[in-house]
C-alpha cells in the first residue's frame, strides 16, 4: 500500500483505489470489487460509501485494509477474504473448507429446478447431491422451486464443509424449509446410498492430478479434495455412474459438471456401466465449452 501523508486521513477513495490495483490483475471490474472489501472492512453499506468518500478510516480499519491488500498480491481468494459469495439468488457464508462457487454451475440449478417443477407433485421427490460442500447447490434450488414435497440428502466427505452447509440452510431457508434437507458424512468412492432418487446432482473433484500441479496459485488456497480426484480425472465418476444405476428411479435425472476438455472419456465410463440405452447429452456453459453430462432414464 502506498504511504500517504501521516498528517492526512487516509479515506475510503484511498483504500478503495489501493485494494483496485491490487485485484486489477485477477479482475475486469476492480473497483466494484474493491468497494465490497471496503464495505466489510467499515461494516458500512456500498451506497453510504460512495456518498462519503471522503470519510477517513481508523488505524484498525487502514490495518485490516492493508493485511487484505497483501494477501491478494500473494494470490489469496478475495471471496474467502470477505467470507460470503452471491450464488444463483442467495449469498453464501463459505471458508478455505469449502470450494468456492462458480457461476457456471448455476446451470446445474437451473436444470434442478426446471425438472423438479414440471414433476408429479403429488408425491414426495427426493433428491441426491453427492459433494455438497458450501451447499449452495441444494439450498438454491429448495429456495427457488415451486414444488413443497421436495427433500434433498445432501453428502460431503467433510465434516467442516457440512457445517458450513449447515450454515448456510440457517441463513438462506424458511424454518419451514430447513427440515427438508439433510446432510451426510459419506465418501462416495467408498459407500453408495442405500435408497433411491429421482435427482442426482453433483459437480465432483475432476481436475487430473498432473493438470492440478500446474494450476494457477490462487486455486491452491481452494480444498485440494474438492477439486483433483488424486487421479485421471475420472474416479469419481466411475462412482456417479454406479449411484445412477443403482439409486436413480426410472423417469429420473441426473446432472454432473464436467471437465471440459475430458468430455469423451468421461462419457466412456458412463455408456460402459449404463449401457446403451440411458441417454446422456452434454451441456455447454455460458463460453460454449462443455460443462455439464445430463441423463435421463
Amino acid at each position: 500500500m502506498k504511504r500517504l501523508d501521516e498528517n492526512k486521513p487516509y479515506t475510503y477513495h484511498h483504500a478503495i483505489d489501493s485494494i483496485s490495483k491490487a485485484l486489477s490483475t485477477y479482475y475486469k471490474d476492480p473497483y466494484i470489487y474493491a468497494l465490497s472489501v471496503i464495505s466489510s472492512v467499515t461494516k458500512m453499506d456500498k451506497q453510504f460509501i460512495l456518498v462519503n468518500m471522503d470519510n477517513p478510516l481508523s488505524i484498525k480499519q487502514i490495518k485490516l485494509v492493508t493485511n487484505i491488500e497483501n494477501r491478494l498480491f500473494q494470490s489469496y481468494p478475495l471471496s474467502y477474504i470477505l467470507g460470503n459469495i452471491d450464488f444463483y439468488r442467495e449469498n453464501y457464508v463459505i471458508t478455505e473448507s469449502v470450494l468456492i462457487p462458480r457461476p457456471e454451475t448455476e446451470l446445474i440449478v437451473e436444470e434442478a429446478i426446471t425438472f423438479v417443477n414440471n414433476f408429479n407433485k403429488k408425491r414426495q421427490f427426493k433428491i441426491l447431491e453427492i459433494g455438497t460442500g458450501s451447499g449452495c447447490i441444494s439450498i438454491s434450488i429448495l429456495n427457488n422451486i415451486k414444488n413443497n414435497n421436495v427433500q434433498i440428502v445432501a453428502t460431503d466427505i467433510s465434516e467442516s464443509a457440512l457445517k458450513i452447509a449447515q450454515r448456510n440452510v440457517n441463513i438462506n431457508l424458511q424454518k419451514s424449509r430447513r427440515s427438508r434437507i439433510m446432510f451426510v458424512e459419506q465418501d462416495i468412492l467408498t459407500e453408495l446410498p442405500s435408497e433411491c432418487f429421482d435427482l442426482i446432482i453433483s459437480n465432483p473433484p475432476y481436475i487430473p492430478l498432473d493438470e492440478y500441479k500446474k494450476l494457477e496459485k490462487s486455486l491452491y488456497y481452494e480444498p485440494e479434495i474438492a477439486l483433483t480426484d488424486f487421479s485421471n480425472g475420472l474416479r469419481f465418476y466411475k462412482r456417479l455412474a454406479l449411484s445412477v444405476k443403482n439409486n436413480l428411479n426410472t423417469g429420473g435425472m441426473a446432472i454432473f459438471e464436467i471437465h471440459s476438455m475430458n468430455t469423451e472419456n468421461t462419457l466412456k465410463v458412463f455408456k460402459e456401466i449404463l449401457g446403451k440405452k440411458t441417454i446422456l447429452m452434454i451441456l455447454k456453459d455460458t463460453f460454449g465449452r462443455d460443462r455439464f453430462l445430463k441423463i435421463l432414464t
